[in-house]
């Protein structure tokens, strides 16, 4: 059994984001997998005083109870290619630490920067990030309702009613400009890739589909 989970809190110039989402999930995953009931608010483990310059990755490991806190310099990197990967089978509802499943699947790569998960030809999110694809006709910002891990940037956004959520599949992102890779460190318009640069699990390209 998977037992070790983590949070990873962006943390820049002393100011940790999106708090009370990570608390939400963190105390949710605690709830349901080890049966606690006494909530904890993960800013109370976390020393900022010495990391008032720059942005770093806190990672949180817990299981019941928070068992480290360590902190990263954190630098965004380009993303510019996606391939979509096809894993019907996997499964990722909370955020294990072991994330070898998906480090498999990033194999499958190729050429590209970074993968789109699908499930049965259904959209579910790239390795590390929620995505939120721009429509084309309305401008509209449209993330997959089927994500595996829905992200604390994303709740957050969707709560907002910045983006909303729709079924997609691989034939949908025709629809679409471009997508965003969106998660705890990185925010919208941040990590943009064109549809153009999504390749298929054949090696098509997207922008080909749609001519």
């Amino acid at each position: 059994m998977q037992c070790l989970l983590s949070e990873a809190i962006r943390l820049d110039n002393g100011i940790l984001y999106n708090m009370d989402y990570h608390n939400r999930r963190f105390n949710s995953a605690r709830r349901e997998l080890f049966k606690a009931c006494n909530p904890i608010d993960l800013s109370e483990h976390i020393n900022v005083d010495q990391k008032t310059n720059g942005m770093y990755k806190v990672r949180v490991v817990y299981d019941v109870e928070v068992i480290s806190v360590n902190f990263e310099p954190y630098h965004i990197k380009p993303v510019n290619s996606l391939r979509v990967v096809e894993c019907p089978d996997i499964s990722y509802r909370y955020k294990y630490c072991d994330r070898s499943i998906i480090n498999g699947l990033m194999q499958m790569r190729k050429d590209c920067d970074d993968i789109i998960i699908t499930v049965n030809g259904i959209i579910s999110d790239a390795s590390s990030s929620n995505l939120v694809f721009v429509e084309k006709e309305t401008g509209a910002y449209v993330t997959p309702k089927t994500c595996m891990l829905r992200g604390t940037a994303i709740s957050r956004l969707i709560e907002e009613g910045a983006v909303k959520e729709e079924l997609l599949s691989i034939t949908d992102i025709s629809r679409f400009t471009e997508v965003h890779l969106v998660n705890a460190m990185v925010d919208m318009c941040q990590k943009i890739v064109s549809v153009k640069n999504i390749k298929g699990i054949a090696g098509l390209y997207f922008s080909d589909v749609s001519r």
